[in-house]
């Protein structure tokens, strides 16, 4: 650590030392993971991996069922363009998907050093080397998803949108607003940040004195440089199926997974159970209506299953809501990412989400017993570095208020987002968009606590440590 001190290492070659640790890190992971496709590209790793197969052949958007080709609604297609690309250059490779993901990813620790370094340079190096050894990154980097692709667009973006707070250049608004733009187009996650965007890129011309006029100029320029990736999705989606939205996913999702969650949370009831009830109902609610499902508008049945959520959710007590909510945000923020390590996932084990529990520790007590004793104990690991972390994270976000209590205000609302959105569905990979704020946090806290062990020997020792 005292090397990250030294004139030489806070230099431009400190930022070349992270990017080297993160490449090698990653690098590293790659070369000692299985990388057979039944252990990459399994669950939604299959989607993307024959969707982008698909668009390379084809050059459209598509899926298939069966013998036949259809749009391809459930999902943005940013991804897919990005693992199509990949395919192109190398052939259908896992390995240097992998590659080409490891070297993005660790671009990403130099965006996170550059967010950090907007405050101090050492506090940009210390979130640097933190972000390249970060285990949730690392891991991450190595899986046929769209996390890692969607948190180098998601930081870039902060990182604009840090350099227009600073200054309230237009160009920094219309950088922000493209790269959110393109961020959605790999995961529609972040489609409600605008929302809550918009009023500071008003909000910040104004600040500066710079008129009304121009902050009505930022906004419209944001919103148009936002709209640019989203604009040939949204096209397709209203000549196809009259619609505005993105994506089918949202009914699903909810239908299948927040419902399940909060039942759970009411009184208790197994997902597997929840999962046939609801689909016993939603077959019911196609029929009264006369609708056939398979020859359904997708859209229309996203609709029909959100009504279909909404109900259930309506008749389940507040309380539950609420718990469930809490319980999914704990699950994001201090579950630890080895549980999705390829090596640690081969050892025996059961599923957190089937876990029934009368609460989230009695959940996770069960879900451990019925492990094997090596995943317990990388589990039992994992949930002591987070903890050490979460502990950094807070004394880091403490100096934080009192350092830029703006910044604190606005690291916490987009950490608060992403926790309402994920609701009820906990896991490391949703902790991913906000994991850049997270690091700095603790970045700040453990170069306090350094200064203050600094502080300490030269008080007892009458000068500096070396």
């Amino acid at each position: 650590m005292s090397n990250m001190f030294s004139p030489r290492f806070q230099r431009p070659q400190g930022f070349l030392t992270v990017l080297v640790i993160a490449l090698v890190l990653r690098l590293a992971n790659v070369f000692t993971i299985p990388v057979d496709p039944e252990s990459l590209l399994a669950n939604d790793a299959n989607m993307y991996w024959s969707g982008a197969g698909l668009l390379l052949e084809t050059g459209a958007f598509i899926d298939l069922y069966g013998d036949d080709f259809v749009l391809s609604t459930e999902r943005v297609p940013g991804y897919y363009i990005f693992l199509a690309g990949i395919r192109w250059l190398f052939g259908p490779s896992l390995v240097a998907t992998l590659i080409v993901q490891s070297v993005l990813d660790s671009f990403t620790c130099l965006l996170i050093a550059f967010l950090g370094g907007l405050h101090s340079r050492l506090l940009g190096l210390a979130a640097g080397l933190l972000a390249a050894a970060s285990p949730n990154l690392i891991i991450h980097s190595s899986a046929i998803l769209t996390d890692s692709l969607f948190l180098f667009f998601f930081t870039a973006m902060l990182a604009a949108a840090a350099l227009f707070l600073r200054s309230g250049a237009i160009r920094w608004a219309a950088v922000g607003g493209l790269l959110l733009g393109v961020a959605t187009m790999t995961r529609t996650v972040s489609q409600f940040l605008p929302l809550m965007m918009l009023p500071v890129f008003v909000a910040v011309p104004l600040w500066y004195r710079q008129g009304l006029t121009r902050a009505v100029l930022v906004a419209v320029i944001f919103l148009a440089a936002l709209s640019v990736p989203l604009a040939p999705l949204v096209h397709r989606n209203l000549y196809e199926y009259d619609t505005l939205r993105l994506t089918t996913q949202s009914g699903s999702h909810l239908l299948n997974w927040v419902v399940p969650a909060v039942r759970a949370a009411a009184d208790g009831t197994p997902r597997d159970e929840a999962l046939s009830d609801l689909e016993a109902k939603l077959a019911e609610r196609l029929e009264n209506e006369g609708l056939a499902r398979d020859a359904l508008n997708p859209f229309v049945l996203s609709r029909v299953m959100t009504t279909l959520a909404l109900e259930e959710l309506s008749q389940l007590p507040a309380t539950a809501v609420l718990k469930a909510w809490g319980e999914g945000a704990i699950l994001n923020l201090i579950s630890p990412a080895i549980v999705l390590d390829p090596r640690v996932q081969q050892l025996p084990h059961g599923s957190f989400i089937y876990t029934p529990g009368d609460n989230l520790v009695d959940r996770v007590f069960r879900y451990l017993s019925e492990a094997s004793i090596a995943f317990t104990l990388a589990v039992g690991l994992g949930l002591f570095g987070v903890a050490i972390i979460s502990l950094l994270q807070l004394h880091g976000f403490v100096i934080l208020i009192r350092q830029a209590p703006w910044a604190a205000l606005f690291a916490a609302a987009c950490v608060l987002y992403f926790l309402l959105v994920n609701g009820p569905v906990g896991s490391p990979k949703y902790r991913l968009p906000f994991e850049p704020i997270l690091i700095i946090l603790a970045a700040q806290g453990l170069l306090d606590l350094f200064d203050r062990w600094r502080q300490a020997q030269t008080d007892v020792n009458g000068k500096s440590p070396a």
